[in-house]
């Protein structure tokens, strides 16, 4: 490392975040990078799925006894309650209950990968991780649901289309928790999670979810990396899991990844890509600071990361100057 520069203050017992300056950056763990760390479940997590279970009751008997729910989903939602090894079940009935009540009000860390992996596993939690990617709520009348009350609309869940309009649809996989607990495992017990993924690659959302999950496969790297562009919409969650499998910054520009739409500090790509790459990360930061993004105005903490990058020549390095 270069030499520090006077703001930094390093931390020797975590020194990969030398370069943090003023604000410590948190990269999802990655596995092979001084990031990868074990998963500290929260015992808590078994008691609020109880309560979220009997809050959604209604809204997980609504949908299971639809006949706008396709009939192979609500059987394995069926089973999965019933206490049934059901991935697709248990995808479906996460994808209510957080449909139907707040998850948040329950627990602002809520986390079901906790649950699945207490209940069957960690490999039972992976696949249902993955159903959640091939799954969506409706209402009745197969239009997106609300729970609005005055709406008055029941739930339904079907197959969301091979490939499917927009990037995000439903809950949203807890990827990064997941990634965790797989980053920190012993290599025979992360091996066979790429047996327990490869099937899963039916969209662009979960070929990048599970290129995220095991950034190791290089081979999902890339697909994900290449299908990039085709993408009719690309939110800031791709983004991040985009940056957190790259193995170069040149990966990302011939992706197309050019620009972050969320640049703030406390970005989960900012923190991967400074983890990767160090201070090459500084010309993507800043001219995404300059074409405009979801930072705050006001809030300054890109700048911190920029200046607290390893390089004693902060601003030649980050505004191409000689």
């Amino acid at each position: 490392m270069s030499e520090l520069l006077p703001h930094e203050d390093p931390d020797p017992a975590r020194p990969w975040l030398d370069y943090r300056g003023s604000r410590e950056l948190d990269p999802a763990p990655r596995r092979g990078f001084p990031s990868a760390r074990a998963y500290e479940p929260d015992p808590d997590m078994p008691g609020h799925w109880a309560a979220v279970r009997d809050a959604a009751e209604a809204g997980l008997r609504d949908a299971a006894g639809s006949p706008v729910t396709e009939p192979a989903i609500a059987a394995a939602m069926r089973s999965y309650l019933d206490g049934g090894a059901d991935p697709l079940g248990a995808a479906a009935a996460l994808e209510i209950a957080s449909a139907v009540t707040s998850l948040y009000e329950v627990s602002r860390r809520y986390a079901q990968i906790e649950v699945w992996t207490g209940e069957h596993g960690a490999a039972f939690a992976a696949e249902a991780l993955m159903r959640q990617c091939e799954i969506r709520v409706v209402n009745q009348h197969g239009k997106n649901y609300s729970r609005v009350a005055w709406r008055g609309e029941t739930p339904a869940v079907v197959w969301a289309p091979a490939k499917p309009l927009g990037a995000e649809w439903g809950r949203g996989t807890e990827c990064r928790q997941l990634r965790t607990v797989l980053s920190a495992l012993p290599e025979e017990e992360y091996r066979p999670f790429r047996a327990v993924l490869e099937p899963y690659g039916r969209n662009h959302r979960q070929r990048l979810v599970r290129a995220y999950l095991m950034p190791t496969e290089r081979d999902w790297a890339a697909e994900a990396l290449a299908e990039w562009r085709e993408r009719d919409s690309k939110t800031w969650r791709d983004q991040n899991r985009l940056a957190g499998i790259a193995s170069s910054l040149d990966e990302l520009r011939e992706a197309g990844l050019d620009l972050l739409s969320n640049i703030g500090g406390h970005a989960p790509a900012v923190a991967a890509l400074v983890e990767a790459f160090g201070a090459e990360c500084a010309p993507l930061f800043v001219a995404s600071v300059e074409a405009g993004t979801r930072e705050y105005q006001g809030k300054a903490t890109i700048h911190e990361v920029i200046a607290g990058l390893p390089t004693t020549r902060p601003s030649r390095t980050c505004w191409g100057t000689s």
